[in-house]
């Protein structure tokens, strides 16, 4: 790919843009500079309802996306979070999201929301949580209809960040301010809000090391008539690879894909998506290497049901 623009590595995926499932829209200018991608961009189709696209998006140095289409209107979508734990003092068990994905065949799986206790493992001090720590989740969490973490946040900052929540029962699925009400299947809380009802709300209060450094980026976002959903990760801390982006530049995004509402999830290094068999689809880092997972407290997974 060494040398060409990006605008030139998209066209082997045009070809394929009839499988990309109903009620989507692709920018026709969805990378706003020429730039040279270091990935081959393209679109896979994982089932009539989902695929994947790989591309890069041009924000004054390259990012490397990765956006899962899904198709709301087919009934076989359903949406499936991580149970509760064993710990009597914590919610969760922490699990690669490969591993969870793997657990319940599941067609997607992204990282979900923020927890604590946490150490990244660039410090000197050993990374936690590792497979089969106690964790909790700052924000709601909801699985099978039962509430395994409720919206207490014991963290000021985490309090600040989480304002939204993603709700799913079967294949209906919103994006909320607040928390979902107790009738959903599946909740996820984290934040910010990145979109409600096509406006992008100001990032003034958050820091700039939160809202204006580029870092890796989890989203979900639906479009206008919550037809369709998309599953995002943003990589990023990877010089010569890819930057990630900072809020405003991630609603950019959003917005060249016709995405009305959006949430962000946790990112840097817990930003993850995987695919049938928990394959890994973008290159998360963890520990400052490439290509490795992060242990994290929740998850959200896309799986197929009986028609």
């Amino acid at each position: 790919m060494k040398g060409r623009s990006c605008r030139v590595c998209l066209m082997p995926w045009l070809a394929l843009a009839l499988s990309v499932p109903a009620g989507f829209t692709w920018a026709k200018d969805a990378v706003p500079e020429a730039l040279t991608c270091p990935v081959e961009e393209r679109i896979e189709s994982l089932d009539r309802a989902a695929t994947v696209e790989r591309r890069c998006y041009g924000v004054r140095g390259h990012a490397v996306v990765t956006i899962a289409a899904v198709d709301l209107t087919d009934p076989r979508i359903g949406f499936r979070g991580t149970p509760a734990g064993q710990s009597p003092t914590h919610e969760f068990d922490a699990a690669l999201t490969s591993e969870f994905a793997r657990s319940i065949d599941a067609l997607l799986a992204i990282n979900a929301g923020y927890f604590e206790p946490f150490d990244s493992g660039t410090h000197g001090n050993p990374s936690y949580p590792q497979a089969g720590d106690p964790v909790n989740v700052m924000g709601q969490h909801v699985v099978a209809g039962t509430t395994v973490s409720d919206n207490r946040i014991s963290t000021p900052r985490f309090r600040l960040r989480v304002d939204g929540a993603f709700c799913a029962t079967r294949n209906t699925v919103t994006i909320v301010r607040g928390t979902c009400d107790d009738s959903v299947d599946v909740a996820i809380g984290a934040g910010p809000l990145l979109m409600l009802n096509g406006e992008a709300p100001p990032f003034a209060r958050f820091d700039a090391r939160f809202a204006l450094k580029r870092a890796p980026r989890s989203v979900l976002a639906l479009n206008a008539d919550r037809s369709g959903l998309w599953l995002i990760v943003v990589d990023g801390r990877q010089p010569g690879y890819s930057e990630g982006v900072n809020l405003p530049e991630l609603v950019d995004l959003l917005k060249s894909i016709g995405a009305t509402d959006a949430l962000n999830l946790d990112g840097g290094g817990s930003a993850v998506l995987v695919g049938p068999g928990g394959r890994l689809l973008s290159r998360p880092i963890q520990e400052r290497i490439p290509g490795r997972e992060r242990v994290v407290a929740n998850h959200l997974a896309v799986v197929l049901t009986d028609e």
